[in-house]
């Protein structure tokens, strides 16, 4: 088995609660070698990508905050503008990932401005401000290319009362940056 059947078998037992077979496969994914080296260097069992790039500093939270995030904090007021003008027809969003909502009741949608490297005009028209200001940064020609959301950006939209699943992306590579724009009051984020 490879990395990916791993990663997606580990995804399926902590999707089901299943923690100590999860632990158990997790050990026996970490122990396989090839040619003396680990064929698998996950370093813990909540980071489980199916791309895991050995060597890339994990952080939960970053002290000095990516270029980035600062000017997402410092346009905070244009984010949020571009969102509530464009909430009544968005129209666009599509299930982000249903497998990982916990509850039938829970809704966790999303629109993708950028991905796959190419802005997506039509969200774009719907967020013009929050676009502006990003395509100034992506694509970066210094990340590397691992699958089609190595860079993104994109809204996510979760209902009240939903719960996402604890998980992880399809690798190591990306910084995530959240920014609660509206309705977050009592959500938390759980980082691992």
């Amino acid at each position: 088995a490879s990395a990916y059947h791993f990663a997606n078998a580990l995804a399926i037992l902590k999707a089901c609660g299943e923690q100590e077979a999860a632990q158990e496969m997790f050990q026996e994914a970490t122990a396989l070698q090839w040619r003396g080296q680990r064929a698998i260097t996950w370093h813990c069992l909540e980071q489980t990508p199916a791309v895991h790039i050995d060597g890339l500093e994990h952080r939960v939270f970053w002290d000095e905050p990516p270029e980035l995030a600062k000017v997402l904090e410092e346009n905070y007021e244009d984010v949020r503008t571009d969102l509530l003008e464009m909430q009544s027809s968005w129209g666009s969003q599509v299930p982000a990932y249903p497998n990982l909502v916990e509850t039938s009741q829970g809704v966790w949608d999303m629109l993708q401005l950028y991905s796959s490297r190419r802005w997506n005009p039509d969200a774009c028209d719907l967020m013009p401000r929050t676009t502006q200001l990003l395509q100034k940064y992506l694509p970066t020609a210094d990340v590397p290319y691992i699958h089609y959301n190595t860079e993104e950006v994109v809204l996510f939209l979760l209902t009240p009362g939903s719960k996402v699943r604890l998980h992880n992306g399809g690798s190591n590579a990306p910084i995530n940056l959240s920014l609660g724009l509206t309705g977050s009051t009592g959500a938390f984020l759980e980082v691992a």
